[in-house]
């Protein structure tokens, strides 16, 4: 691919999230992943990692299909696997 620079909007304008305050028990993880927790900036922060991901091995061609992508793979990921 070529080089270049793509900007990404924002996945959520009105939340802050207080990354260093934050509770770091490992049951959170799985309690997000289950859907057991509501933490709209760290599933942001899923999402938009996964889009990035896509995007940067061509999978998609733009970066709002990305988000798309990442969105839906985030919204049917299998709960119960962990």
């Amino acid at each position: 691919g070529a080089a270049g620079e793509e900007e990404w909007p924002l996945l959520l304008s009105d939340v802050t999230h207080d990354w260093r305050g934050e509770d770091l028990d490992p049951a959170r993880i799985v309690a997000l992943w289950r859907g057991a927790l509501e933490a709209p900036a760290a599933e942001a922060a899923i999402i938009g990692t996964a889009a990035i991901a896509l995007r940067t091995l061509d999978h998609t061609d733009s970066t709002a299909k990305a988000d798309d992508m990442a969105a839906a793979m985030w919204q049917d990921r299998p709960r119960d696997r962990f």
